[in-house]
């Protein structure tokens, strides 16, 4: 009879840690857990990729985990829209719609945009001088009208 119990007892123990060991696995790729939902790596890279300001201040690990806590607290928002019913208000909805149109063209930029068109140094400059417009200046340090103007 003991020999059955410390039997079963050793299988008992390493289904539990077969089990563990799975969802250790399933979960390596979460980051972050608000309530019963988990945000995986990959749903973080869609938030920050698509976000037009990343990067424009800071870069490197203060960014990143600037832009993790801002996507927690646009989930906290949502959730908590969806409980006081603010998800079904004509301008929720139309916001929303608003801010995944302009995710869309921000990537359909990155895809097309960026990879297709190739601008050298002389174009950008050439770019730039055509829409430059000329300023009328006091106190410019020149030798000369002809290096003032370049």
């Amino acid at each position: 009879m003991k020999l059955g119990l410390k039997l079963f007892e050793m299988l008992l123990i390493i289904s539990l840690c077969f089990s563990c060991q799975k969802k250790i696995e399933e979960t390596t790729d979460v980051i972050a857990r608000i309530d019963d939902q988990n945000i995986t790596i990959e749903d973080f890279r869609l938030f920050y990729e698509l976000d037009p300001n990343l990067g424009i201040d800071s870069s490197g690990y203060g960014a990143l985990l600037d832009e993790l806590h801002k996507f927690i607290d646009q989930k906290l928002a949502y959730h908590r829209a969806q409980q006081t019913g603010l998800t079904q208000d004509s301008l929720f909805i139309r916001a929303k719609r608003w801010e995944q149109q302009q995710a869309m063209l921000r990537q359909l930029y990155r895809e097309k945009v960026e990879k297709e068109i190739e601008i050298n140094e002389q174009e950008l400059r050439d770019a730039f001088l055509k829409s430059n417009v000329e300023l009328h200046v006091r106190h410019l340090f020149a030798r000369d009208p002809e290096q003032a103007q370049k």
